[in-house]
């Protein structure tokens, strides 16, 4: 008696292709997933770097803000040409950003108790500008252009930076508040607030 070979039937692939849909479903479902929070880890490891980044050049540089070589001869005697450094700092903004977002100090970088203003221009500061963080330079006012970038405006924006007097502090404590946002995900953000000593100054 000849056999018959027996095939699938139409349900059983139908069943078949429904299940492996399903498979490929869930799967693409879990690349997805994972995709989504590696983007959301690296997004938080850039943000936490750049804080990190903005608050330690900020920092270095106010530590010696009001810093010059000729600190004995002010207390000593009537000599003035460390005048300009012992001034301290100068909390101002550009007209067209919020109150507070610019600070202008300067400091003895060759340790001769003149405020240099030609080859290494020793007038430094800091300054909110279209959402970028800039650096003074050639001894710029708040209001100039010219300043440079300090942040990468197509990736990193500065949506906050002001710069205060300390609460219950002496005068040459400022407080510095800064928020951060992703260029391509602004609701990502980081804020951070932190007070620094000034060594020098008034």
């Amino acid at each position: 008696m000849l056999s018959r070979d027996k095939g699938f039937t139409l349900i059983e692939l139908m069943l078949a292709m429904g299940l492996g849909l399903a498979i490929l479903a869930g799967t693409g479902s879990l690349a997805t997933r994972i995709y989504h929070s590696q983007r959301v880890l690296l997004s938080g490891l850039l943000m936490e770097q750049e804080v990190n980044r903005i608050t330690s050049v900020i920092a270095h540089h106010l530590a010696v803000s009001g810093f010059h070589g000729d600190a004995r001869q002010v207390l000593f005697s009537e000599h003035k040409k460390a005048e300009a450094f012992i001034l301290g700092y100068t909390v101002s903004q550009h007209p067209k950003e919020a109150d507070n977002s610019c600070l202008l100090f300067a400091y003895d970088t060759n340790d001769n108790g003149i405020l240099d203003t030609s080859t290494s221009d020793e007038r430094k500061g800091f300054r909110l500008r279209d959402k970028t963080l800039e650096m003074r330079v050639d001894g710029k006012t708040c209001e100039q252009t010219g300043w440079q970038d300090l942040t990468q405006n197509a990736l990193i924006t500065i949506e906050q930076l002001n710069f205060t007097p300390a609460p219950y502090h002496h005068s040459t404590s400022l407080q510095v508040n800064i928020t951060l946002a992703l260029k391509s995900r602004p609701q990502v953000t980081r804020t951070t607030q932190f007070t620094l000593e000034l060594p020098h100054g008034n």
